[in-house]
């Protein structure tokens, strides 16, 4: 349907629905059409039978598949979200990180590179008892980043109740309509596994990584001097083992 034709099935004017698009970070209707047209053939896709003869994919295909599909999710981010993400974790006072599952892997790999970057970042516990402590000392101060690989209620739950604190909320997902994605102020969507056995890392972890780094660039010498202080406590800890093991 063209934006006009839209339009009149909504009774609305033609210039709301361009509008919209554009609200959604693209530059029209047209662009708009184009990814959900996209997203539809995806999703109406059926994946191939399996054939148990069949030979294993090799991990050059898997890393191969990977790529695209990095390419892929990273083209339907919004530039406003990207920046809005990252200016987010710089005004926030206290960072709190939280995943289940395979998410908790990733959401500790993200805290602690927020705290080598000099930010006050944490990855609580997942348990329910440890969020519902979390969940009474949040602020406006602070940021509550929810990751998921899966539904993770609980999480969904958290990023909710967050915001009735005063607190800010990100999710990084991998479906816009998953319950993390609906629950927080801002969500970032990292593709979809694509029907893969096991949920795929990758986007989010690529995600995690471009966050930093824009974190980074944006803190300055201030990274500089927090890499600078780790490093020096590195070498006295590595010393006083070095001295243990001599005596």
């Amino acid at each position: 349907m063209t934006a006009a034709r839209l339009a009149t099935r909504l009774s609305l004017n033609e210039a709301t629905v361009i509008r919209f698009a554009q609200r959604l970070g693209y530059a029209g209707y047209p662009d708009l059409i184009r990814d959900i047209r996209l997203l539809v053939h995806e999703e109406l896709e059926a994946p191939p039978p399996v054939d148990a003869q069949a030979p294993r994919a090799s991990l050059h295909e898997h890393l191969n598949a990977q790529v695209h599909n990095a390419q892929r999710f990273v083209s339907h981010i919004p530039a406003e979200a990207a920046i809005q993400a990252v200016q987010a974790v710089l005004a926030a006072q206290r960072i709190y990180v939280v995943g289940q599952g395979l998410a908790g892997a990733l959401a500790q790999m993200l805290s602690l590179a927020l705290r080598s970057s000099g930010l006050a970042a944490e990855c609580p516990s997942a348990d329910v008892i440890c969020l519902a402590v979390l969940s009474s000392e949040l602020d406006a101060g602070s940021l509550v980043i929810g990751i998921s690989l899966e539904e993770s209620p609980q999480v969904a739950n958290l990023l909710a109740h967050a915001r009735t604190r005063g607190a800010l909320t990100l999710a990084l997902t991998n479906s816009s309509v998953s319950p993390c994605a609906r629950a927080a102020d801002l969500a970032i969507n990292c593709g979809h596994d694509d029907g893969a056995s096991l949920p795929s890392l990758t986007p989010i972890a690529i995600t995690i990584d471009a966050l930093v780094q824009a974190v980074a660039g944006e803190l300055g010498e201030r990274v500089v001097l927090q890499r600078l202080a780790i490093r020096q406590a590195h070498a006295a800890l590595t010393h006083n083992e070095s001295n243990a093991n001599a005596l």
